[in-house]
């Protein structure tokens, strides 16, 4: 349903739009006995389905009075032009006057002001129009409600704003919280990075290890232990101290046997390249006496390492270090308890008794390369007893009796 004066959609019910309505009911009733009576004349209405005023016609004031007289027309007569939705409009319409009857007549015809009308205006029952008060889904209801719609705007903008405020000042409360989360996520970051580093250290120190491990094994394999031990010093960093312990013993071994063998050169050698490993630095000693001779001044070095391979014999082989040697007295410590004695005698010579099982001859005793001899003349001497240094303290010794090696410690 459209209105009827500006022809915009109405709801069903309704005869004009907000925006079109009649500010009061005067002259819109089919006839003039049905119409208020004001005392002021009627007023003009509207066609049917035109706009809201028709353009001023010629005869009128300059003042846009109208000039003219109204023709009421039967609506019984004009029942095909009547339009419900015009109710409770009038059906009449003006008829303009012509140039003669305007001269004849010479009246103007003022319209008067409508009077405000307040409340519901008075209308036939049987002709009520059926109005709804419901407002319209138009656009015009923005500018109807502009005052509403101005508080609400004030409000969201107040609600933004107080917004906007509470997160400025909560991040500014919250700035030390949010820099210590950030200093805390730094350190763990640091952390985790310094981590990733040794790990990364770690694996590379592993390679190298696989790397030397294998050199050495095969070097090994190979019988080059000096070899071995080269690459054993450079990857001392590197290698477990019990796997280096384990190539130093090896080259240790191969020296004593090189020197068992007869093959001192190649002892020296591997002994020099150990340094104080172990006993090396013994064995060079023994080797440069061996080599060098023996003297007095040798005498305490060489008790120190008598205990080693052809030390006891290198020691023996002097009778004056012989006799230095087994000065003292000597036992077995056991239940038997047998003893060897050497004493030095007023007459610049030596003395020995001993109860160890031995021959029963009378003379005197010769001491060449560790075997004790008795007899009247060294060329028919019998040979008692060999010695044997079994350490500084220590010494062994063989019985030709009875076969038997006895062991007497010094006291």
């Amino acid at each position: 349903m459209k209105c009827p004066s500006c022809g915009r959609e109405i709801p069903q019910g309704q005869n004009w739009c907000r925006m079109c309505q009649p500010e009061s009911w005067e002259g819109f009733y089919e006839n003039e006995k049905e119409a208020p009576q004001t005392g002021k004349g009627n007023r003009h209405v509207w066609e049917d389905g035109k706009d809201v005023l028709p353009e001023r016609p010629e005869n009128s004031n300059s003042d846009g009075m109208w000039l003219a007289r109204l023709e009421w027309v039967d609506p019984k007569k004009q029942k095909e032009a009547y339009n419900p939705v015009l109710q409770p409009l009038a059906l009449a319409r003006p008829v303009p006057m012509t140039e003669e009857e305007r001269r004849e007549t010479a009246v103007v015809v003022e319209e008067p002001a409508v009077p405000e009308v307040r409340g519901t205006p008075e209308v036939p029952k049987e002709q009520e129009p059926v109005i709804s008060y419901l407002p319209p889904k138009e656009p015009g209801i923005f500018l109807t409600n502009r005052k509403v719609v101005m508080a609400l705007g004030c409000v969201l903008a107040l609600t933004l704003a107080g917004a906007w405020i509470g997160w400025v000042l909560g991040g500014r409360q919250t700035a030390g919280e949010y820099e210590d989360q950030m200093s805390g996520l730094t350190r763990e970051l640091e952390d985790v990075r310094e981590e990733a580093e040794a790990l990364q250290s770690e694996r590379d120190k592993l390679a190298e290890e696989q790397e030397a491990l294998l050199s050495l094994s095969e070097t090994l394999a190979a019988g080059d232990e000096l070899e071995a031990l080269e690459l054993a010093d450079a990857y001392s960093d590197l290698l477990p101290g019990d796997l280096l312990s384990g190539v130093r013993g090896r080259v240790y071994e191969a020296g004593k046997a090189s020197y068992l063998n007869g093959d001192k050169n190649q002892a020296e050698e591997y002994f020099s390249v150990l340094g104080d490993w172990s006993r090396s630095a013994d064995y060079l000693d023994l080797i440069r006496m061996e080599r060098d001779g023996v003297d007095e001044s040798d005498y305490d070095r060489l008790v120190e390492i008598v205990d080693l391979p052809n030390a006891s014999a290198l020691l023996f082989a002097d009778e004056d270090m012989s006799l230095t040697y087994l000065k003292g007295e000597w036992r077995t410590g056991t239940l038997d308890d047998y003893y060897f004695k050497m004493a030095e005698n007023d007459e610049g010579g030596h003395t020995a008794s001993y109860n160890l099982p031995s021959f029963n001859l009378e003379g005197y005793f010769y001491l060449e390369n560790g075997v004790y001899a008795v007899g009247t003349e060294k060329g028919t001497a019998v040979d008692y007893f060999r010695f044997t240094a079994a350490g500084k303290n220590d010494l062994e010794v063989y019985c030709y009796k009875d076969g038997q090696t006895y062991t007497l410690h010094r006291t």
